[in-house]
């Protein structure tokens, strides 16, 4: 623009001198000058339009290579994240697959630990039972009478255990035990001991179905066998009565058994203290060793109670 006011101010000022010479060559001078200045600017502008045009097409080119550059940039992020997902997808499988493997291990351990338990039960039971014959042996050969009654007692009481074993044994569950079902077994075994059809003697059992791990099913099962052998050698008259048996759950944790008789009761002296006897001692010993109480009463007929806490999970049938 400014080249432009020069040109202009050239042409002015050479028309200016030359119009007090020779109008006529002016007017010629000042025609073909103008034709030039046209061309001139025809031809800047061209340049002009080459230049924008060239610094348009630079900026184009420059915009798009950096388009394409972070383009590239992002597509190389996303290979490089798709491999790491790849990566991970593997790692996963592999640790799926060592899962499983590991389940597998499990599942046999645990498969051959029930197993070697349901194998120990299974000793203990042939054990126990080699005892008792062995007593029952040692009692043909026996001619008192005390003695004979004695090695019953301590037949019954290994019964009373080996009843436990054979149930662990022959169950899929060789953790715990079912107490109607043990004391139901218990209760007919000592039934055809001493023959409760001849005395007269009914046994009822009202026991709900609560889990006991081996370590309280044990002392439970002694405690009943003491309870129940008593009831039935010394409750009753030849006329013969009624025992019962109660297990019930109190609370979450807590079990009440009861073992009442409508016997001839204790007599009006008698002091839980001061009783000596190898049965009710063994009862006391193995209330404490349940963690419980013992209780007994007399005024019609006997009742024992025992109040005590599952240890294991309390699960019902």
């Amino acid at each position: 623009m400014i080249k432009r006011l020069i040109i202009y101010f050239c042409l002015l000022t050479f028309c200016a001198t030359a119009s007090a010479q020779n109008p006529d060559v002016l007017l010629f001078k000042l025609n073909k000058t103008g034709q030039n200045t046209n061309r001139g600017n025809m031809t800047i502008a061209g340049i002009l339009v080459t230049i924008i045009l060239a610094v348009l097409f630079y900026t184009t080119y420059r915009n798009k290579q950096r388009t394409n550059f972070r383009l590239q940039t992002k597509q190389d992020q996303i290979n490089r994240q798709n491999e790491e997902l790849l990566e991970l997808a593997k790692e996963e499988e592999r640790l799926l697959k060592d899962n499983e493997v590991l389940l597998k291990q499990q599942e046999s351990l645990i498969v051959e630990k029930e197993w070697l338990l349901r194998e120990v039960h299974h000793r203990v039971k042939n054990n126990l039972q080699m005892v008792m014959s062995l007593l029952y042996t040692q009692a043909a050969y026996l001619q008192n009478t005390d003695a004979i009654d004695a090695i019953r007692n301590s037949q019954n009481r290994v019964q009373a255990i080996s009843i436990i074993h054979q149930k662990l044994y022959s169950k899929t569950n060789v953790a715990t035990i079912l107490m109607n079902d043990y004391v139901s077994d218990l209760v007919r075994h000592l039934c055809a001991c001493y023959d409760c059809t001849y005395r007269n003697i009914i046994l009822r059992e009202i026991v709900e179905p609560v889990s006991l791990d081996i370590s309280q099913a044990v002392p439970m099962g002694l405690i009943l066998n003491e309870a129940i052998t008593n009831a039935i050698k010394y409750a009753f008259r030849s006329d013969g009565g009624e025992i019962i048996i109660e297990g019930r759950i109190l609370s979450a944790d807590t079990v009440k058994l009861t073992i009442a008789d409508n016997g001839k009761g204790l007599p009006y002296d008698f002091n839980i203290t001061d009783t000596s006897s190898l049965g009710m001692e063994m009862m006391k010993t193995l209330s404490k060793q349940l963690g419980g109480s013992f209780e007994i009463s007399g005024n019609r007929g006997v009742v024992i109670t025992v109040l005590f806490k599952i240890e294991s999970e309390l699960k019902m049938a």
